[in-house]
């Protein structure tokens, strides 16, 4: 399990980092476990990314996620 708290810019690099690890982590694993990476939004938690057919892991930006991200951005 990994965490990262939103505080700044940092987060994108984060986010990427996470998703990579966690699909790596998934095809490595001898038992279950997610390929995805998720946002706990205040009130659940929110799948931010998809890994396609071919394997390629893409971060999915809903609306309140890039809420954030223009928040944390602006400083």
């Amino acid at each position: 399990m990994m965490w990262h708290v939103i505080e700044d810019s940092s987060v994108i690099g984060t986010a990427n980092g996470m998703a990579y690890f966690a699909a790596a982590g998934y095809s490595d694993s001898p038992g279950p476990a997610s390929p995805h990476v998720y946002w706990w939004n205040g009130t659940g938690y929110e799948q931010l990314t998809e890994v396609s057919d071919d394997g390629t892991v893409m971060i999915r930006v809903s609306p309140g996620f890039q809420a954030v991200l223009e928040k944390v951005m602006k400083g």
